[in-house]
């Protein structure tokens, strides 16, 4: 195996652990928030498995970008 290929498979190992440990966590509960601390994480572990987060209430706090505002700014 080529070492792009072993570090594939390193990065592939490391993505799946990080899912399974995500999941055990949120799992659990009867909610989620999702926060611009934990968006990304937690957003792409409802994405790997999203049956278990069925019936769930889920709730996002954050900003948006307005670009018509940002360019009158300038």
């Amino acid at each position: 195996m080529s070492a792009a290929g072993y570090e594939s498979l390193l990065w592939q190992d490391d993505y799946l652990t990080l899912m399974d440990h995500s999941l055990q966590s949120l799992v659990e509960r009867d909610s989620l928030h999702l926060t611009d601390k934990n968006y990304l994480n937690d957003l792409e572990a409802i994405y790997y498995s999203p049956g278990k987060f069925s019936g769930k209430q889920i709730t996002l706090t954050g900003f948006s970008y307005n670009i018509k505002k940002l360019i009158m700014k300038r």
